[in-house]
């Protein structure tokens, strides 16, 4: 469950941390921030912001449709003039194979808000059992500054990446696709497919990743979500378009 953190001018007079109260998911109409009344200084007495972890927001299960909806709205208000898109920086700690990028950005009404991820690329994670790409989102009002969310950053980057390619897609990509190849199987890669294969609806999928732990389990994973059948391979080749047959090639 997501949780209310308690934000104050001053830690807790113990010395002990600040602590999460669990509330519902943002929009069930439970448990809901609300900002309390101000005090004689003008200033809050409290403010409630909502954190949620990767859980929460999987919880949310948010469609196809309505990942690709949100990333084509923001892209046509880039497009109209309506943001505000700094470019990235990197923080490379230099103590293992892997970055921070930090990406900052603002968007104006209905969305409304200004927004700050900080998301890492550390690639040897899976070493650890741990995912490559581990992030965190902060949003806050674009007026005042106040934070209003802390956000897992990791599934929300996988969604949006994997949107982009499919938005590019549907614009840029043959109507008639039927044939998808895709390398990789880290970070983005399950929401690349899904989410290109939820517009074109594939005859075929075929993915490849270096280790055969990571390719079969996007492949069998692939194939439990979209219920079409996924070739996993090592061999590069496999993603080649087939030479048509000498009974399918056209005649002049």
């Amino acid at each position: 469950m997501p949780c209310r953190l308690q934000l104050s001018a001053t830690p807790p007079g113990d010395g002990s941390p600040r602590t999460c109260r669990p509330t519902s998911v943002p929009g069930s109409g439970e448990g809901q921030s609300r900002r309390q009344p101000r005090s004689e200084e003008g200033t809050d007495a409290a403010d409630l912001h909502h954190f949620s972890h990767r859980l929460d927001i999987e919880e949310l299960a948010l469609s196809d449709e309505e990942i690709l909806a949100a990333i084509e709205t923001s892209l046509a208000a880039q497009g109209r003039g309506q943001t505000v898109i700094e470019p990235r920086v990197h923080l490379a700690p230099g103590q293992s194979n892997g970055h921070f990028n930090v990406l900052r950005g603002a968007i104006n009404a209905p969305v409304d808000r200004a927004g700050i991820k900080v998301v890492g690329d550390f690639v040897d994670n899976y070493k650890l059992g741990f995912p490559s790409e581990l992030g965190v989102v902060l949003l806050l009002d674009p007026r005042t500054g106040a934070p209003q969310a802390i956000l897992d950053g990791a599934g929300i980057t996988d969604m949006r990446t994997g949107a982009m390619t499919a938005v590019g897609a549907k614009y840029l990509a043959r109507k008639n696709s039927k044939i998808l190849g895709h390398i990789g199987a880290r970070g983005s890669a399950y929401w690349n497919v899904r989410l290109l294969d939820h517009l074109f609806d594939f005859d075929e999928i075929r993915v490849h990743s270096k280790r055969p732990e990571s390719r079969n389990g996007f492949a069998k994973r692939l194939q439990q979500d979209l219920g079409k059948s996924v070739t996993a391979d090592r061999r590069l080749a496999l993603l080649r378009r087939r030479p048509p047959t000498s009974s399918s090639r056209r005649r002049d």
